[in-house]
């Protein structure tokens, strides 16, 4: 029921700029070039997955989840379409929606200080997330070299802090490059509005 509906709002109903139904159906073709130019990877992927694996059922699985894919990927893409029209009616670009939603942001953000934008957004939250990746990264690769590390729960738990620590580390850094990147961003275009 609600794939009829989305199906009507998208391609059968007359568009409310140009009171026809083409623009549906250009939507569709947009669409399915867009989508079908990167056909090869899938393809690929499916032969290899014929070739390489002994059962065969994960290719019916496969080719189930590529059509699924193809299918709840139009109406996003058809959303997105009709949101860029409505800019260019209004006379605006998105890069001039993404520039204001930055500025506002931005300003938030220079309120806050340096410090704070380093500390809590790089050290904490980004440092939080790095920690993952360098712990992982770590486990790969010290689990044969290093079994004292995982053997021990005093010794896992100091690995976590050591990787914490240098997620961090790594989050303070970035966001501090990061800052000086926006800083020049949000001078520039704050002289474009001037």
């Amino acid at each position: 029921m609600a794939w009829q509906y989305v199906w009507q709002c998208y391609i059968c109903l007359p568009d409310k700029h140009n009171k026809s139904n083409t623009m549906g159906w250009e939507l569709l073709k947009m669409y399915l070039a867009k989508k079908l130019q990167w056909l090869p990877i899938p393809i690929l992927i499916f032969l290899s997955l014929y070739y390489l694996v002994k059962d065969k059922s994960y290719l019916q699985i496969y080719a189930i989840f590529w059509a699924i894919d193809l299918i709840a990927g139009f109406f996003p893409f058809a959303k997105r379409q009709l949101y860029l029209s409505d800019l260019q009616q209004k006379g605006l670009t998105e890069k001039d929606i993404n520039n204001a939603a930055f500025l506002d942001r931005w300003k938030e953000n220079r309120e806050r200080g340096l410090l704070k934008y380093c500390i809590i957004d790089g050290g904490l939250i980004l440092g939080a997330i790095l920690s993952i990746f360098i712990g992982l990264t770590g486990m790969i690769f010290l689990a044969n070299k290093n079994d004292h590390i995982f053997s021990d729960p005093s010794e896992m738990l100091s690995y976590i802090g050591y990787c914490y620590l240098a997620g961090a580390t790594l989050g303070i850094i970035i966001n501090r490059y990061f800052w000086y990147i926006n800083q020049k961003k949000f001078t520039i275009l704050i002289d474009q509005q001037d």
